[in-house]
């Protein structure tokens, strides 16, 4: 979400454990609230059978990723206003060791890392503040 919307000025947060003994929360719901004035949901749910999908929606059409059980076959769906859906398939791999392999080019200086230091940086502050927004009950401001 950072990528496609850029930095995250606020976040509600509401977590609870309503199905799942695990000692922590089975759902939480998170609502963003980008800089840029776009607003994002994540939620996730561990009380249920494995499953992830990404959406963004426009003011001219949609794209989805995913709704699929793990991380290693991506399709990507396209709808543009008063047109039929495109559907993109990408070669199966894994996500997982594509990441590891380009932290591993980064440490050998023969890359950039993907994530810049100040998206990570950015990236925990906001888990902070969901964090405290599921307590709190309150929107909380990513500082």
């Amino acid at each position: 979400m950072l990528y496609l919307a850029g930095p995250i000025d606020s976040v509600f947060a509401q977590s609870a454990r309503l199905t799942l003994d695990y000692g922590l929360d089975d759902t939480t719901s998170m609502l963003f609230k980008f800089k840029s004035g776009s607003s994002g949901y994540l939620g996730t749910f561990i009380a249920t059978a494995e499953c992830w999908r990404m959406q963004v929606f426009g003011s001219k059409g949609w794209a989805t990723v995913g709704s699929i059980p793990h991380l290693h076959t991506w399709s990507l769906t396209t709808c543009m206003v008063n047109a039929q859906p495109t559907v993109i398939d990408y070669p199966q791999g894994s996500s997982e060791r594509a990441e590891l392999e380009g932290f591993a080019d980064a440490i050998e200086g023969r890359t950039p890392y993907a994530c810049p230091p100040e998206d990570a940086v950015h990236g925990v502050a906001v888990l902070e503040a969901i964090v405290e927004s599921a307590r709190s009950g309150r929107r909380e401001a990513i500082g």
